[in-house]
């Protein structure tokens, strides 16, 4: 856990919303992430791994909840993301045949609202709030194409992809990609939530601690691995100790039968 003196002065003195990178004691380089969002501040260091975390203050569930939906309405009414103008249900075989390695049938793109850009050569995964588009991913399919995924620039710090509900009091399985999270979200008594990557914003840890049971199944690679420490680290500050899973693929890797083993 990073002292508060080594960053916390610099995180307060952010507009919120803002996010940037610093110096750190552990060496050269602007290698530390400070960020002041809607719940708290939030510091990360690529070097030492060491996260801090400091909550505006103490608040009941209700009002984290109050505090999640009102941020929700400002992303639908503040942020213009749009889909590529020439998003297209006709995905590309290519496409087609990425999405079915991560086990992702007709059915779920369809039900995901998954399209494809011929301008862009990608499939597009979008991320809805309240029924409004709040944020995408440009997925590369085809050979040579870099980088592998194209994002709009905005903050995404409130904003993460959950799959739909399909139970009452589900426990909330948290993943790094939109697809893991897809996967995991058609088990029964799961919820998928993808955090869009490898680093939890204050909001994405406030959001999971919302649960009374979460899991914790990152991709098996150092920066997965280095994720589920710190996440873990930062949820048991907050007296939540989440269940980890490490297994041999990504989540999305493994079939729908296997998922239900491993989960439960």
């Amino acid at each position: 856990m990073l002292p508060y003196e080594e960053w916390l002065s610099e995180a307060q003195a952010l507009t919120e919303g803002r996010s940037k990178r610093v110096g750190h004691l552990c060496g050269e380089g602007d290698v530390l992430i400070i960020e002041h969002n809607r719940d708290g501040y939030r510091a990360y260091c690529h070097r030492c791994h060491e996260s801090g975390w400091k909550p505006h203050g103490r608040q009941s569930l209700d009002e984290q909840l109050k505090r999640w939906e009102s941020a929700n309405e400002d992303i639908t009414r503040n942020y213009k993301i749009e889909l590529p103008r020439d998003h297209t249900n006709r995905i590309h075989a290519n496409g087609l045949v990425w999405l079915s390695r991560g086990g992702i049938t007709s059915h779920l793109i369809d039900k995901y609202r998954i399209v494809y850009s011929e301008y862009m050569g990608r499939v597009v995964l979008p991320v809805y709030i309240n029924g409004v588009l709040a944020y995408y991913q440009a997925r590369a399919v085809h050979k040579g194409q870099t980088p592998k995924y194209i994002n709009p620039r905005t903050d995404k710090s409130s904003i993460r992809f959950t799959s739909l509900q399909n139970s009452d009091e589900p426990t909330l399985v948290v993943t790094e990609d939109i697809l893991s999270a897809i996967r995991v979200g058609e088990v029964k008594g799961f919820r998928g939530c993808s955090i869009l990557g490898t680093t939890a914003s204050a909001a994405d840890i406030n959001y999971i601690n919302s649960y009374s049971k979460t899991i914790l199944w990152f991709d098996p690679d150092a920066a997965g691995r280095t994720c589920t420490t710190v996440l873990s680290r930062s949820l048991g500050l907050l007296g939540n100790r989440p269940r980890t899973i490490k297994s041999e693929r990504d989540p999305k890797m493994y079939t729908h039968r296997e998922l239900e083993v491993m989960l439960r």
